[in-house]
């Protein structure tokens, strides 16, 4: 039987939700494909975030896109939580 202590309980973990702030976020495309190297691709991604910045869902400070990936200083807005506002980019942009 093992120690008291090796006992493990049986809680599901809560999802920990990013707080209020400014991130440096980076992600990639699928499978690292250079997708952003395509002159329309690259503007998709674009449209998207500007429209989402219009929107108030985040501040977007500065950005670099690269030709397989992409790098935001961001700010959610209040009510939106970083997980959140990534999510609406990359569905915006899919």
């Amino acid at each position: 039987m093992p120690p008291a202590t090796a006992i493990r309980s049986h809680v599901k973990p809560t999802r920990r939700i990013s707080p209020p702030g400014t991130y440096f976020v980076t992600f990639l495309a699928f499978q690292r494909r250079r997708l952003f190297v395509v002159d329309n691709y690259a503007r998709l991604l674009l449209k998207t975030l500007y429209s989402y910045r219009r929107q108030g869902k985040f501040s977007l400070h500065a950005f670099v896109v690269m030709p397989e990936h992409v790098h935001l200083l961001i700010t959610p807005a209040r009510d939106i939580t970083l997980e959140r506002a990534i999510q609406l980019i990359k569905g915006g942009y899919s």
